[in-house]
């Protein structure tokens, strides 16, 4: 057998031809290695611990997740990099040898209680700017916050999907109200992803429990109600 025969024979047992075999072999020379770097530990991902080489970003706030080859990952993610310590996933880059989550940190929780008395809780990242990739950049037509305004940054989910525009929420030691919610941008055609909620700065309310962390929704509640039965409390009709 040639040495050509022989390296084809080779190359056979990890693809369809050589071209399959040479990407297959790099694939599995790299998950091999993968944990060998000061950078690999094993982190959670939406609650599945998952390999991971954690990679510095351009700020604090900001770091780059390679995960192992052949991984799949969603953007709108919860990465806990350490014990409480949560990242929300941003981006996916890369292909399937280095495929690479873009995350930035948490620094808040969304409380509200809705109209059936229920407690909701989901972490979030506050910010005063945009942090999806879809932001208008400096050099062209930019929208401005409203003063004192803010953004969250929130998992898209079947919860999440419930917030709405003028509803109440405390982050930080302010109490903000939605102006709107946009649930396109950063979402995938399965619903997963990041939704862009706009805050607008508003009074407090002596309702508003600020040891829960909780914003009162009553007159919120009570709007809809009205909408919903006429305005009486009776039916639409």
């Amino acid at each position: 057998m040639s040495f050509t025969d022989h390296y084809r024979r080779k190359l056979s047992r990890d693809g369809n031809g050589d071209a399959d075999a040479v990407f297959n072999h790099t694939m599995q020379i790299a998950d091999r290695k993968f944990m060998n770097s000061p950078n690999a530990r094993k982190v959670k991902i939406n609650g599945i611990e998952t390999d991971v080489r954690v990679l510095d970003g351009d700020t604090s706030q900001e770091k780059n997740l390679l995960l192992r080859p052949n991984t799949t990952a969603d953007i709108g993610s919860l990465i806990e990099l350490k014990d409480s310590e949560y990242w929300l996933a941003f981006d996916i880059l890369g292909e399937e040898i280095s495929p690479k989550l873009s995350i930035q940190s948490c620094n808040d929780y969304l409380r509200w209680i809705d109209a059936n008395g229920l407690l909701h809780e989901h972490i979030v990242r506050a910010a005063a700017t945009r942090s999806t990739k879809y932001d208008i950049q400096t050099d062209k037509m930019q929208v401005e916050m409203l003063v004192g305004g803010i953004y969250a940054y929130v998992q898209a989910n079947e919860e999440t999907k419930t917030i709405t525009s003028s509803q109440r929420f405390i982050l930080g030691g302010s109490v903000y109200e939605v102006a709107g919610v946009d649930d396109v941008s950063n979402v995938n055609q399965y619903g997963k992803g990041v939704l862009q909620i706009t805050c607008k700065l508003t009074t407090r309310s002596a309702a508003d429990d600020f040891t829960l962390r909780v914003a009162d929704n009553s007159q919120l509640y009570k709007s809809v109600l009205e909408t919903n039965t006429g305005g009486n409390g009776g039916d639409l009709w």
